[in-house]
Parts: structure tokens; sequence; C-alpha cells
């Protein structure tokens, strides 16, 4: 048996595993969890699942929905973000073409329809059906509840999202989130303060440079304990101008910083030429912080002299060395 970070409660695995028997979807359990369970996803998690269906279930107790869409929603709950790249930008469509593949032709075609046009809906949260009303106010869940009343719990949901979305700039991120939680009209008193908080918030940013040619196992690494540090670890391909000689050296930089971003698309990943002390630290008002990695001593006497070099540029300058 697979054991996952995150895995279905009794009440979700029963009704996923009654709905993949009744119409013989060619999927497992383990295959579901296993997608659910990558490593770039914090909110979107099997604990997502968890809570939607649990609010299905209360839905059907309190008989607002007929056993047949009972099962259309725990068939979209359970693939609507089965594929899921926060970069990427079809994963609603992605995720309805996977349904559609691994639900068996001729069972119940029109249901096989309505469930891969309610997945794609997600995209924009369009109700273009019974199913995918019911279901968009589900994915929702808190963030439209009036009477949801637990502010930090929509915290918590902010931090997961933000670590999802990682990889934009913050300023980015920033701009498109509040966009996203002013248009979605909800009735909850929290979502104003919640916009505050995402405008406002302190984030705790490191900065990890290096040339990372190429970003080997010691270098993640470095990078994972950073991130039990700070709320987001950018990683900077550093170049010194004086000693790139020619275009072709330049070329050969540049392909190295893109199969740095290929390696790690979940993060933000920087390229940059000349003093990184003068054009990423000086005169940022988020003062992050310099991340640099040791592996014996000698590297701490080297890092001593480098940090003692930086703050001639940067006398404020704060810096953390990790093991």
């Amino acid at each position: 048996m697979i054991l996952y970070a995150h895995d279905f409660t009794s009440l979700a695995y029963a009704n996923f595993k009654a709905v993949i028997e009744e119409y013989n979807i060619n999927i497992t359990i383990d295959e579901i969890l296993e997608r659910y369970n990558e490593r770039h996803r914090y909110f979107h998690t099997p604990e997502h699942l968890n809570r939607i269906m649990r609010d299905i279930n209360v839905l059907e107790e309190n008989h607002e929905v007929s056993a047949d869409l009972h099962n259309r929603l725990v068939l979209v709950t359970l693939f609507h973000d089965i594929v899921y790249y926060p970069w990427k930008t079809d994963n609603e469509l992605q995720s309805a073409k996977l349904f559609y593949r691994v639900f068996p032709k001729g069972i119940d075609d029109e249901l096989r329809r309505d469930v891969y046009s309610a997945i794609k809906a997600t995209a924009n949260h369009a109700n273009t059906s019974e199913l995918s009303e019911v279901f968009n106010k589900l994915d929702f869940g808190e963030l439209k509840d009036p009477n949801h009343d637990d502010f930090h719990e929509l915290i918590e949901y902010e931090h997961k999202i933000f670590k999802e979305y990682q990889f934009l700039p913050l300023e980015d991120y920033i701009t498109h989130r509040v966009r996203f939680l002013q248009s979605i009209k909800a009735d909850n008193k929290h979502i104003s303060q919640l916009i505050n908080y995402v405008k406002n918030r302190h984030y705790n940013i490191g900065i990890y440079p290096g040339s990372f040619n190429p970003f080997h196992v010691g270098h993640m690494n470095i990078l994972e304990k950073a991130e039990k540090l700070f709320d987001k670890v950018i990683i900077v391909k550093g170049v010194n101008p004086d000693k790139v000689k020619s275009d072709k050296q330049m070329d050969e930089l540049n392909v190295q910083f893109m199969s740095l971003k290929e390696q790690l698309p979940d993060r933000e990943t920087k390229f940059v030429e000349g003093n990184i002390i003068t054009k990423l630290f000086a005169n940022d008002p988020r003062n992050p912080v310099l991340i640099r990695g040791l592996r014996n001593g000698y590297d701490l006497t080297y890092e001593e002299f480098y940090l003692t070099f930086c703050k001639d540029y940067h006398p404020e300058l704060r810096y953390t060395l990790i093991l």
C-alpha cells in the first residue's frame, strides 16, 4: 500500500470508489491520489476533494440533490483538478479530456458529456448546466459561504494558493489574486479583509543565487530547506558579464537558464547579469534575504569573504547560510 502525504477521508473514498465501480471507470484510487499529491500542490490536494465531498453529502442528506445529480457531482469533484499545473492555461480542458478517456463509452453517454462539460466550465466557473452551477458553488466553498466566519481559515487557504503560484513575480501574483477575489462577488463578509491581507501582507522572500550549471540535487536540497524558512524563494542564475567573451557564451548561458526554468516550472526563476546585490537587494522595499548553501568548512570561509564583499554594496543586507 502506498502512503501519501494527503489521503481521502473514509466518506470521500467510499463515494469515489462507488462511482468508479458503478461506471467501470478505467482509473484506480491510487492513480488519482498520486496526481492530487503532486509536489506543486498545496491547496488542490485530496483535502480539497474531501471538503467538497462532505458538502455534497450534506446536500444529499437534505434532499437537495437527486441520486443521479449526486453521482455526477462526485465525478466532477474527482476529476475537475486531476490535471493541475498552475503555470499552464489548459488544466480544465486536460482534466475533462482525461475523464472522457477513462469513462467508458456506451455506459451513459449523456452523463459522460455532462460531466465533461462541467469540468471544462470550471475554467471560468461558468454555469452552463444545473451540474456546473451546483458544482461551482461547492468548488468556491468558504469563499462564497455567507455563514463562514473563520477568517484564519481563509488566511490558511490564501497561503496555500500563494505557494501554488509562487512561480509568478510577487507583484503579478498580488494583482491577479486581488482581481480574482474582487470578481467572485461573494457574500462572505471576510472577502474584503482577505483582499487587504493579500495587498498588505509581509511576504518573507528569500533569493537563492548561483551559476546552477546544472541545477543538481545539492541545490534542490538547499532550496527545499530554504522554502521551510520563507514564504517564497526566488532562484537566480547570476552571470558576470566581464566573463562572457562572446555571443556564443551568452547563448549557452541562456540555454542553461531555459533548462533551469524547465526543471523548476513551479518556482520563480530569474536570469541576472551583473551585480545581483545592487540589482535585487539594495532597492527592494520588501528586504529579501540572501540564501547561500554550505557544503563544508571551506565553504564557510569563502562565504564569510563573499558576504563582506556583498555588504560593501548593501550594508543592510540580510542573509542565511544553509547546510
